[in-house]
Formats: C-alpha cells, sequence, structure tokens
C-alpha cells in the first residue's frame, strides 16, 4: 500500500502489524514495521518523526542481531538525515550502510547505498564522485531486477546532470526513470521524475513539454494526498510536494513575461491556490460533517485515551528542567509512540466513516472565482516565494496585475529580520528597524506603485511572510491575513448560514497557575518545588475588566480566576458568544503542533491540580459560532511552519472550529500595552461601530500615538485573520 501511494491503508495495516508484534512480544518484526513506519513518515513529509522511528527499529535490530535490517536501517537514517539538511551525518550513515551491505554480500542493498551515498556526495560539492556512484549503483540494480529501486537511481542520476548543467544527459536518465517508476507502480516517486523532467525540459529551452511534466506531476501528487486520512499528515505531505507548484508556477510566470496578454499570470495565481492551504480548505469543508459519528465505540475510546496521554506528556514536558536530558528524551520518545498511535486511530476512524468518504473536496478558486470575494475597497494581495523569482498578484474586484519580486532567501532574510528586530524592544536599535522596515516595504509593495493606496489589505503571505506585520510597514492601512482566498470562499458558504450567536462576549483571564498563587493564602507557603509553570499576568486582570465595561449590556460573561477554567473552553457554553476573547498565555509547539494550547487555571478552588491547559485538539473538537477569537497572549499567531499551507497552530484551528476571524500575536506582547492596545480594539468595535480590521488599526494608531508605547513591539504584534467584512 505505501508503495503504490495508498497511505491511508498503509497506516492502517501498519498500525495493526504493531500492535500484533507488541503483544507476541516479537521485537525483529516490531522493529521491521517501525522501520517501515519511518519510511511512511518520511513519504509524507515528516523527517522528524521518521528520525524516531528509525532509531527505535535501529536500537532493537541490532539487540536481535540482524544484520541485513541494521543495513537498511542505517540507510534510511542517512537518507532522513539528508532530508533535514545534515549533510556530513548522511555521508557517515550512509558509509556505515555500505559497509555493512557488502559484507552480508547484499547487492541489492549496496546499489541502494551507493545511489543514496552519491546523492549525498554531490550536496557536498563531489560532482565526479557522485556521478560514479550513481553509475555504479544502477548496475547492481539493474541486475538485481529491482525496478523501484533502479528508478529512484536513475532518478538522482537525471537530477544530479540536470544540476550540473548536462539536461540532455539529466533528460535521457529521467525518461528511463519514469518508464521503470510507472512498470513499478511507485506514484511517490513518479511525482518526482516529473518535476525532474520539467526542469530538463526548461533548461534546453522547451517550454511547452516542460509545463506538460509540471502539470502531470501535480495531478498524481494532488491524487495521491486524497488518499491521506490524517489532515495532520496530509498538509506534511502538501509541504513535501510544493516544489512541483512552485516549479509550475514559475513556469507560467516566464511564459507570461514572452505573451502578457495570453492569461498565463492568471493561471499561475490559480496554481498557487491549488498549492495553498488545502488541509484547512478541506477540513472546513469537513466541518458540518461529524466523520467520528456512528464509529466503532472501541476506537472513539482509544482515540479519547490517547488524547489524554498526549495532553499529559506535553504537560509534564513543560515542566522538564534545563539538565534532565535523559527524561527529556524519554519523554520524547513516549510523546512520538502516541502521535504515531493517535495517527493509525484517526486513520481508522476516517476509513470506516461513511460521511468522510460521502464528502466532496472543495474546488481551489480561479482568478475570476477570487475577484468575486472582494469588494471595491479591498486589495488581495496574493504572495508566491520562490528560488530564483517570487510574485506578488494584486487582485481587486476590477483587476488582476502581477510583478516580480526577489528569489525566496532575499525576501526571507529580509522578513524575519524585520520580524526579529520587531519582537524585542530596544530604543537603540530604532533606526536600523525603521530602515529595514522601508526596505522590506519597497521589495514587496514597492512594484505595486499607488495602487493600494486607501485600501484595505487581505494578505495571502508564503513562507516567512507569514511573520510579517504589514501594519508595520509604510502606507499601509487595514489589513487582514488570509490562509487562501479558496478558505474565505468556503468559510463563507459556510458561516453566511448559521445564525448569530445569542450572547455578546465571554472573556477568560488571569487564570491561576500555581498552588502558591496569593488568591490561595492557606496553601501558598505549603507548596514548595519548582517555580510556577507560568507566571501569573495581572495585566489580563485589568484588560478583562476593561472590555466588559465596554461591552453591550446583557449576557456577557467575565471569567477570571479559577472559573478561567478547560472545563468552561470544553462546555458546550461556548458555542453562544459572538467574541470570545482568552487573556492568558499561549504555548506553540513549532515541530508538533497538536502539543500547542492555552494556559488556563492549572489549580482548583482547594488548592489542588487540575488539568489547565487547552490544547490544538481541543480547538479542532469545538463547535464555535464566534464572529471573532481574540487571543491575547505571547506568540499566539504562530505555529508549525509548512510550505503552502502556512503556519498550522491555535490561529488555524479555531478557524477550523467555526471563527469568522481570529486575532492573534507574533510576539512576546507586553502586558500594559497589550491590555491599552485590547481597550480601544473593543470601543472601535462597540462605540464606533467600526468593522474588526478597521478597529484593530485605530487601536493600532492610538497605541503607537502614546509617548512610551511608539515602537512597534508594543502595537505592531497582533495580526487579524480572516473574513474583513
Amino acid at each position: 500500500y505505501r508503495d503504490l501511494g495508498d497511505y491511508q491503508q498503509a497506516f492502517l495495516h501498519f498500525g495493526k502489524a504493531l500492535e500484533a508484534f507488541r503483544a507476541l512480544e516479537d521485537r525483529r518484526w516490531e522493529a521491521v514495521v517501525l522501520y517501515n513506519l519511518g519510511l511512511l513518515y518520511q513519504d509524507l513529509g515528516e523527517p522528524s518523526r521518521a528520525l524516531t522511528e528509525y532509531e527505535q527499529a535501529l536500537r532493537l535490530r541490532r539487540e536481535v542481531g540482524d544484520a541485513e535490517g541494521e543495513a537498511a536501517t542505517l540507510l534510511a537514517l542517512g537518507q532522513v538525515n539528508s532530508r533535514l539538511g545534515r549533510l556530513r551525518e548522511a555521508q557517515a550513515f550512509n558509509q556505515r550502510a555500505l559497509a555493512l551491505e557488502r559484507s552480508t554480500g547484499d547487492r541489492r542493498g549496496e546499489g541502494m547505498a551507493l545511489s543514496q551515498l552519491g546523492s549525498a556526495t554531490l550536496a557536498l560539492g563531489d560532482a565526479a564522485s557522485a556521478l560514479a556512484n550513481f553509475d555504479h549503483a544502477i548496475e547492481l540494480l539493474h541486475a538485481t531486477g529491482s525496478l523501484a529501486d533502479e528508478a529512484a537511481a536513475l532518478a538522482n542520476r537525471g537530477e544530479a546532470y540536470t544540476q550540473l548543467g548536462d539536461a540532455r544527459q539529466g533528460l535521457e536518465s529521467l525518461r528511463q526513470s519514469l518508464e521503470r517508476t510507472r512498470a513499478a507502480g511507485y506514484p511517490a516517486l513518479e511525482v518526482r521524475v516529473e518535476v525532474g523532467l520539467a526542469r530538463a525540459e526548461r533548461q534546453l529551452g522547451r517550454p511547452d513539454a516542460a509545463r506538460a511534466h509540471a502539470e502531470a506531476a501535480l495531478a498524481i501528487a494532488e491524487s495521491l494526498r486524497a488518499r491521506i486520512g490524517s489532515p495532520d499528515l496530509r498538509a506534511s505531505f502538501s509541504a513535501l510536494t510544493h516544489d512541483a507548484y512552485e516549479l509550475a508556477v514559475e513556469l507560467l510566470m516566464e511564459a507570461h513575461r514572452s505573451d502578457p496578454a495570453a492569461g498565463h499570470d492568471r493561471a499561475a495565481l490559480a496554481v498557487t491556490e491549488r498549492a495553498r492551504a488545502r488541509t484547512l480548505l478541506e477540513l472546513l469543508a469537513e466541518a458540518g460533517v461529524d466523520v467520528r459519528q456512528g464509529a466503532d465505540p472501541l476506537l472513539l475510546a482509544r482515540r479519547a485515551s490517547l488524547l489524554r496521554r498526549l495532553g499529559a506528556k506535553a504537560e509534564l514536558a513543560l515542566r522538564e528542567r534545563p539538565g534532565e536530558g535523559s527524561r527529556k528524551a524519554a519523554l520524547e520518545e513516549e510523546r512520538d509512540a502516541i502521535l504515531r498511535d493517535l495517527d493509525v486511530v484517526e486513520t481508522e476512524i476516517r476509513e470506516r466513516s461513511p460521511f468522510y468518504a460521502a464528502l466532496v473536496q472543495p474546488r481551489p478558486l480561479d482568478a475570476a472565482g477570487i475577484q468575486a470575494l472582494l469588494d471595491p475597497d479591498t486589495v488581495l494581495l496574493s504572495f508566491s516565494l520562490g528560488k530564483e523569482r517570487s510574485f506578488v498578484w494584486a487582485v481587486s474586484a476590477k483587476s488582476v496585475e502581477s510583478f516580480e519580486l526577489p528569489g525566496r532567501a532575499a525576501v526571507e532574510a529580509a522578513a524575519r529580520r524585520f520580524h526579529e528586530e520587531l519582537s524585542v524592544y530596544d530604543p537603540a536599535d530604532r533606526p536600523r528597524q525603521t530602515q529595514d522596515g522601508e526596505a522590506l516595504g519597497r521589495m514587496l509593495l514597492g512594484p505595486l506603485g499607488d495602487r493600494l493606496r486607501g485600501k484595505r489589505l487581505a494578505v495571502v503571505p508564503d513562507g516567512a511572510l507569514e511573520y510579517v506585520p504589514f501594519a508595520a510597514l509604510p502606507g499601509v492601512q487595514e489589513v487582514v491575513y488570509l490562509p487562501s482566498a479558496s478558505a474565505l470562499a468556503v468559510q463563507r458558504q459556510i458561516l453566511d448560514r448559521r445564525p448569530p450567536a445569542p450572547e455578546p462576549l465571554l472573556v477568560l483571564a488571569d487564570p491561576v497557575f500555581d498552588a502558591r498563587d496569593p488568591r490561595l493564602p492557606a496553601r501558598r507557603e505549603a507548596a514548595a518545588g519548582a517555580a510556577p509553570l507560568f507566571e501569573r499576568l495581572p495585566g489580563s486582570r485589568r484588560e478583562a475588566e476593561a472590555i466588559a465595561g465596554l461591552a453591550p449590556p446583557g449576557g456577557s460573561r467575565v471569567l477570571l480566576d479559577f472559573a478561567a477554567n478547560r472545563a468552561e473552553v470544553l462546555s458546550e457554553r461556548l458555542s453562544s458568544y459572538r467574541i470570545i476573547h482568552f487573556a492568558t498565555h499561549g504555548v506553540i509547539d513549532a515541530e508538533h503542533p497538536a502539543l500547542s494550547g492555552l494556559a488556563l487555571s492549572m489549580v482548583n478552588a482547594d488548592g489542588g491540580p487540575a488539568e489547565g491547559f487547552v490544547h490544538l485538539h481541543d480547538v479542532y473538537n469545538l463547535r464555535l459560532n464566534a464572529d471573532l477569537v481574540v487571543l491575547s497572549g505571547c506568540r499566539t499567531a504562530l505555529g508549525k511552519e509548512l510550505r503552502g499551507e502556512g503556519l498550522i497552530g491555535l490561529a488555524r484551528g479555531f478557524q477550523y472550529a467555526g471563527a469568522r476571524r481570529v486575532l492573534a500575536s507574533l510576539w512576546r506582547v507586553e502586558d500594559n500595552a497589550t491590555a491599552a492596545l485590547m481597550s480601544r480594539f473593543y470601543r472601535g468595535l462597540w462605540a464606533d461601530g467600526l468593522r474588526p480590521a478597521a478597529a484593530l488599526r485605530e487601536a493600532q494608531l492610538w497605541v503607537r500615538a502614546q509617548r512610551r508605547w511608539r515602537d512597534p513591539y508594543f502595537w505592531a504584534g497582533f495580526v487579524l485573520a480572516g473574513d474583513w467584512r
């Protein structure tokens, strides 16, 4: 199933196999399954999780004396380290695998090791040795009759020749690879080979052939993607195959330069929508359907148990002290095992769900469809970063225009530098901050001239542009962020049909994190041990009280102290509120989004411990009717960065749960300035009747006008994602 690209079935069967071999205490076969799960995670774009599986498999294979299995696992470790950019480590693993394969007389394994060693050697700059390794590998693999492995080695050699500027040799090797890939029925490799062929044809000056191969790669990638049950793994796979979309965009924009009237730039914009935030788009389409309805109660119970265990491990990890390396490593291994089991269970639930099978996946919008979303006051800016050059489309209700920008490295370096400068308060650094902001504004918006004057910007960012507070760039007014135009269209279809929530506001603020908190005087002296997991946020209480004082009369609730707890968030009452405001700490895990969450009261009124962490998976299970969710904590807009998918974290989770828009932060915000900004924001909403984007802009300008808070660090960190209407 894995070789055929049916990843959902592969997960299902590997999961059952692992469970069975563990029950039998058969460590040899447990290692085999762990190794295969590693390959599966690698196929799906999760190299760190693959690494965990391989390391466990290697340990078991050495324990049982499986030399052939050890060599295969060393080879896999070489490949995954290469994927992670650790080229020296990759080369070392490949060399150890090669020596072991030769000692066992495994010619197929030797050929695979040589092929991978060639890739690592090429990346380290030794082209001659790399090509020699590829040639020898192909000879060995052909002799053993291993079509799929020979196809992979031919693909490696073809990509190497193209990279070295010999596209004709590259094309020949890649064509041979494609022939064997199709004969072996190995569609995942076919995607890569089609992309390689497109690059070779482009280098040879044959754009039509290049575009045909790029489109073939996209079609196969999207077919494979549809077979992945887990939304998290589907997102990772999208990031893995993003190169194909990027190449298709570049080829279409090259055609646009040659023939500006042919509409190739509109076609390229449509490709960016095909590439962007597809997982969120599909999850939004799922939102009206409970794919777990009618599922096996035992499966649901297992899922619930795994989620509880994951939450407990996440909290233990947060409490780890520096220097407890071995304990931390053990926790990480246990956490990864739970995440893997959760992937298997989620896959099985979806596999058995008739509701999931009946879902019709939404189609991404074309240029005309994007225009139909826009009003005369809004310009949508869609960014696409590429290796050689990047692009931005300025889309209004009346026009679609495209502009060329520098390559990804230059854009992302400038974007990350600007984010880093703004996220730390340093008055001495303000001149450089201003200079870098002006330079970034010229880079991203300069080519558009006066087209943005007086317009609201709906920004669809790409890559590191997710970290840029566009409101801090010169000349920018109102800003909203969108994961994709297509996601906005689906969101409108779903949310415009629902009745408004009856109550105006719910605020949760100033939770109790520690038994030594002065709100528990009887317990304060008795409590001992490490420092509190989270510091108290006294400014959040003032923030909550100020907001409540501005709210429309009737129906608002402010939950403080012990009442700001997890049970309230998970209760059905949450769906009754139009605005939900969290004034507390956010925890963002950029590697494992499932471990991100919001910190609420971790102590009950009696001083006993309470489960106080609302994880991202809890958020995904909410059913909200909120027009706005505000995450007034630190870095709550951030998450795991996946190419094409954006930042996978709390803000994305609340959008899936039903929030029309989410206000969140890009860095560690200052308590008092945040309280003032939020107070002005709500005044704009309720007293002045402004829409959220306009209210945020007015609040930012007000805070910036205060002498002590004029630095962008205090006012630019909050960004609004979602519908501007």
